[in-house]
């Protein structure tokens, strides 16, 4: 279950203090900054600072007299070309009254002034050459100047003045017709937030012996910026998370206007879309909605039915959920106030298919309050079953729920404290196939060609035997040797050679198909399709692992230990996979492929005389992605596709079952 907890109200408050609200907002302008900072502070310094994004709608202070401070952009105390935001700065003074709610408006001007000087091309570069324009932005210091010229004409820049009106001098040099041009002007009373462009033109008449001439500058100005304006927003109260996992009957949101009435109010989340505009929508009731108009706004009372339409529309666990609340007023700046309304939950998240094995499944879910947790589980419509108390790992609750039905669908729920609560998860257990043939007691012989299947339509093995046939051997034979039924299968290892020509070829069985012969090599697809998860694979066997002699720049090499080996893998992608024994970059490596998901392994040098049992457990990579194909390959020479082994190595192989948890 999920509630919510009241923001307190102003009751709560230590006697003597009042709240300040205000938030911020920047009207339409050029060269925004994109961060501000807030300090308050008294006549002793600073007692609060804020950034942009820590700003509160609400404050409460002590009764006493404050100032507010409020800065923004970068200060550039030497003139600059930079293209940052622009540099604001106010300070405000207030006071704060007890049990009252000090409404602040504080607009921040702009510190810049911007100066773009051009020139008249009429004459400059035609009949004047080298001119420039030096500027003295500081009327204390005449060392400190800017020149402006052909390469920097017409780009802003940004100058920072102490006194709100500056004169700034400037001086005019050029040459003309070899002759040296000079002349100084000042610009009056520059202002702070103003863009000055200053176009200078030049105009002579010519004289015998001499000239005359002279410069005139055009002047444009035009406001550079809006000022900042800090001041209230909308309030909402009612949106802390509430610490109990308890049910409520209701909770209540207030949302009133800074200025005005209430002009839009929208809720955001995965169960609303992007905008619910829930001052308009007729369809309140089925959201567990009921709305109620107040003075210059209005109250929202969520129902327990609302809470669980939330937290049901999750599609991914988390230690909390919730949505977006925005409320603007109707003044033209369209002040908003935007929050995040968390909602604590003890909720089952959903399951997803990947975590749905044919006898287990993984669950996990989450509380916000420390107790007995436990997950309930049933058959649908059956009796609930309960796991053991569990330990939370970082505010989780996991667990593997085990001796589950396949293909069967279950529910489950989060049991806190005694009581089932959250929301109800479902899930289906996946089915427990097993492998075709698995006792290979299907077989039969075509000619010289030994085979494991009953119609071909149903085939599930291959060997490598159509190949070695070619060369009058058979590697893998059914035998009569078993350990249950009449039949097995026997892989045993040889050199297939034509007219004294060959190459060592391992007795083996896989799950595949033979592709053809190319060369002294051969062609296999390893792979048949498959959709379920086993965790194990059991094989009855027996081997002998003779001494290799036959070895073609192996692991493995002659005078050494020859090795059988049976494994299984499971694909999601890549396979069928097609490998030619003559290219060994055909070959898989079941480690790296990215289309493995599954691996299990048995391979060994020793000798088993008898019967003998053989679970081979499956590693999984991954526990969400579903195979779709698996291969299973029996060998008695591990390195056989490197055409090495021993031709005395022989294994036997029996009543293959697969292991589902």
């Amino acid at each position: 279950m999920m509630a919510l907890a009241v923001a307190a109200c102003s009751e709560d408050r230590e006697q003597g203090e009042g709240a300040l609200a205000f938030s911020t907002t920047f009207g339409t302008r050029s060269l925004a900054p994109a961060d501000y900072s807030v300090n308050i502070g008294t006549a002793r310094g600073y007692t609060h600072m804020f950034t942009n994004t820590t700003v509160p709608s609400e404050l409460w202070l002590a009764a006493g007299s404050y100032f507010i401070e409020v800065e923004a952009g970068e200060f550039l105390p030497e003139p600059s070309w930079s293209e940052k935001p622009l540099y604001y700065k106010e300070k405000k003074n207030f006071t704060i009254t007890a049990g009252g709610v000090t409404p602040l408006e504080v607009k921040c001007k702009p510190r810049n002034t911007t100066i773009a000087i051009t020139f008249d091309p009429e004459t400059a570069g035609k009949v004047l050459v080298d001119y420039s324009v030096t500027l003295y932005p500081d009327p204390q210091d005449n060392t400190k100047t800017v020149v402006i010229d052909s390469q920097n004409a017409g780009r802003k820049l940004h100058l920072m003045f102490a006194d709100a009106l500056v004169d700034v001098r400037w001086k005019f040099n050029a040459v003309h017709d070899g002759v040296d041009v000079e002349k100084e002007g000042t610009l009056a009373s520059l202002q702070c937030g103003k863009e000055y462009s200053l176009d200078f033109k030049y105009s002579y008449t010519p004289k015998v012996g001499n000239f005359t001439f002279d410069i005139t500058v055009d002047k444009t100005t035009k406001d550079i910026a809006r000022d900042i304006v800090i001041f209230q927003r909308p309030r909402i109260v009612g949106v802390d998370p509430f610490n109990s996992i308890a049910p409520v009957a209701g909770h209540t949101l207030t949302i009133t206007a800074a200025s005005g009435n209430i002009g839009s109010l929208t809720f955001s989340g995965s169960v609303f879309g992007e905008n619910y505009d829930v001052l308009t929508a007729g369809d309140l009731a089925s959201f567990g909605i009921e709305r109620r108009s107040i003075t210059a706004g209005c109250e929202l009372t969520l129902s327990q039915a609302f809470f669980d339409r939330v937290v049901g529309a999750l599609s991914s666990p988390a230690p909390d959920c919730g949505f977006t609340i925005i409320a603007t007023d109707d003044t033209p700046e369209a002040r908003t106030n935007e929050v995040f309304f968390k909602i604590a939950t003890a909720s089952l998240n959903p399951l997803v298919t990947g975590n749905a094995w044919a006898k287990k499944v993984d669950v996990s879910g989450f509380a916000m309050q420390s107790g007995e947790v436990k997950f309930a589980y049933r058959k649908v419509d059956g009796e609930w079953s309960y796991t053991e108390p569990i330990a939370p790992q970082e505010g989780v609750y996991k667990t593997t729920i085990k001796g589950l039905t396949p293909e069967t669908e279950y529910e489950t729920r989060l049991c806190f404290n005694g009581v089932l609560t959250g929301t109800l998860g479902k899930f289906v257990t996946g089915d427990t196939p097993q492998l075709p043939n698995a006792g290979m007691e299907d077989s039969g012989l075509a000619g010289d060609l030994h085979y494991f299947y009953k119609n071909p339509a149903d085939k599930f093995w291959d060997t490598g035997n159509e190949g070695s046939t070619k060369a009058g051997i058979s590697v893998t034979t059914s035998s009569s040797d078993a350990h249950s039924g009449s039949r097995s299968a026997r892989l045993a290892s040889a050199k297939a050679a034509i007219m004294g020509i060959g190459k060592f070829a391992a007795g083996n069985i896989y799950s595949g198909n033979f592709a053809g012969v190319d060369g002294m090599g051969g062609k296999v697809r390893f792979g048949r399709p498959f959709t379920a998860r086993p965790t194990a694979l059991k094989v009855w066997f027996k081997a002998t692992a003779g001494i290799v002699d036959y070895s073609d720049n192996a692991p493995l090499g002659n005078g050494q230990k020859d090795q059988y080996q049976i494994y299984i893998a499971l694909a999601d992608s890549g396979f069928p996979h097609e490998v030619n024994t003559n290219n060994r970059s055909t070959f898989i490596n079941y480690a790296t492929h990215p289309g493995i998901i599954a691996y299990g392994e048995l391979a060994s040098p020793n000798n088993v005389y008898e019967w003998t049992e053989a679970i081979i457990p499956i590693d999984y990579r991954s526990t969400t992605r579903i195979p779709n194909h698996i291969i299973v390959v029996a060998s008695a020479s591990r390195y056989g596709d490197y055409f090495t082994g021993s031709t005395a190595s022989i294994m036997y192989v029996d009543d293959f079952e697969l292991i589902y948890e």
